[in-house]
């Protein structure tokens, strides 16, 4: 009856000690986790900025460069009709 005892004690220590593992994994799992949301969350707001500083088809960096496209596009015929004339 005692090795019975002696069995059941050591297999309860290892299953103590793997769960014991176990546990500081997912402990550290989640931490970790955690600061990878705050990671996201932060990206999350930089993209955003970066999207408003992008523009539309009107506004900010796109709406520039379109701008400034029709300008060279309008500069770029007025060239071409000179030389054409001479």
């Amino acid at each position: 009856m005692e090795v019975i005892q002696w069995a059941v004690g050591i297999l309860v220590t290892i299953n103590i000690a793997i769960t014991g593992f176990v546990a500081t994994q997912l402990w550290a799992h989640v931490i970790k986790c955690g600061h990878v949301a705050g990671d996201i969350s932060h990206l999350k707001a930089d993209v955003e900025r970066m999207k408003q500083d992008i523009g539309t088809h009107e506004t900010g960096m796109r709406g520039e460069l379109h701008e400034i496209a029709g300008v060279c596009s309008r500069h770029e015929l007025q060239i071409e009709r000179l030389e054409r004339k001479q």
